[in-house]
């Protein structure tokens, strides 16, 4: 009898991932998209391509994943290329000086639907936090 138990969890052992995943997101594949408010009348979006980064997935739990992604702020795209130019200048985010943005998580939670997640977690750019 104990046998059989010992087999049996070593069994359900051996079929369950101890450890997540490591994945490398492949810059050509990766891309982000971003909503902001403007003065509550419009809500515009830009996004970024060429991210590079890693995804820790925890096919067990996973809440317990997470993501962190390199953004290479020079290629935000808006669609308006008057905006795209203000965005990258020193009034925001300085891609001269600061050609990049780090996103790293804080949190996995279940999203909406079964096969989505939700990841929240803190963004640094212009060399700093935001306040």
């Amino acid at each position: 009898m104990i046998r059989r138990i010992a087999l049996a969890a070593s069994l359900a052992l051996a079929s369950t991932p101890l450890y997540a995943t490591t994945y490398t997101l492949e810059p050509d594949y990766t891309q982000g998209v971003f909503r902001w408010s403007h003065l509550g009348f419009s809500n515009p979006a830009a996004q970024f391509g060429q991210g590079e980064g890693t995804l820790e997935f925890d096919q067990a739990d996973p809440t317990r994943s997470s993501v962190q992604v390199t953004i290479p702020l020079g290629s935000l795209n808006t669609g308006v290329p008057a905006l795209d130019e203000h965005l990258r200048s020193e009034d925001f985010f300085a891609t001269a000086r600061f050609p990049t943005a780090t996103f790293k998580s804080t949190k996995v939670e279940k999203g909406a639907a079964t096969d989505q997640l939700k990841v929240t977690g803190t963004l640094l750019a212009i060399g700093h936090r935001p306040s």
